[in-house]
């Protein structure tokens, strides 16, 4: 544990996609440190699991909402919900994703839609309403964005995935200049590829182009999700009190060195 057992007391979390992969070790890791988890998914199946799971690691409960971020109505009960039952709200992680490989010239428009809202209406929607419960609080807030390298460098057959994940760099660099004034910072952390179930599932990828990526990854460092999540933490942290608007990747260095092929 590289952080103190209470650096998150007395804070609220809400983290959306909450359920499985990245998500799922984010709650985990503020909930080691002392904050009151929440987590949001359209799967109340998984929410109900992965609450049992971490309340088992760490002894702390952790609160499940079901909520369909593409959906203004849902979103707006969903901090509703939170406004009554915390009274606060201090850390949100835009978390929700969803990717699928198609080739560009044949993409659907509903497939379109489909993601871009995911990721990029979906933002939009938890961080205003977030904001509307932030701005009342003393010290403010954090805001962090769960983007991809994939937004910064494109990605092959993934197109709406990379451009919404690209557009989280707008949105997040947008909100960070305009609610400075309500104490709310927003960043955006990038991962590259961090191998989870729901990243092999959507993707398909290989045992092979794993190893491709190791070997091209400086230090052969493949980021696990606990290292998105100890990212996500550190900026939610005091220690990241002057860090705002800025996109952090973590991925070992692949970014910079070769880059996403197929």
């Amino acid at each position: 544990m590289i952080f103190r057992e209470d650096a998150f007391s007395g804070k609220v979390v809400l983290i959306t996609g909450g359920g499985t992969g990245i998500g799922k070790a984010i709650a985990t890791e503020f909930s080691k440190c002392g904050a009151d988890v929440i987590i949001a998914s359209r799967k109340i199946e998984n929410l109900s699991k992965t609450a049992e799971e971490i309340e088992s690691k760490t002894g702390r409960k952790i609160s499940f909402y079901q909520v369909n971020v593409r959906q203004e109505d849902s979103v707006k009960a969903l901090f509703d919900s939170i406004s009554k039952d915390k009274g606060r709200l201090d850390i949100l992680v835009n978390n929700a994703g969803a990717n699928f490989l198609s080739q560009s010239e044949e993409l659907t428009l509903r497939g379109w839609n489909a993601i871009i809202e995911t990721i990029l209406t979906g933002t939009f929607l938890c961080s205003k309403y977030a904001c509307h419960i932030m701005r009342e609080n003393r010290d403010g807030g954090v805001i962090i964005n769960i983007g991809a390298t994939t937004g910064i460098f494109g990605s092959p057959f993934a197109l709406p995935s990379a451009t919404g994940k690209a557009g989280l760099e707008g949105l997040t660099k947008t909100l960070a200049a305009e609610w400075g004034r309500y104490k709310i910072r927003v960043n955006l952390v990038a991962p590259g590829v961090v191998w989870t179930e729901g990243f092999v599932k959507n993707v398909g990828v290989t045992e092979d182009l794993r190893e491709k990526i190791r070997r091209d990854t400086p230090g052969g460092i493949l980021a696990e999700p606990e290292d998105i999540a100890w990212a996500v933490l550190f900026l939610a942290s005091p220690a990241a009190r002057a860090i705002n608007g800025v996109t952090l990747i973590v991925d070992g260095g692949h970014y910079f060195a070769k880059g996403f092929s197929l």
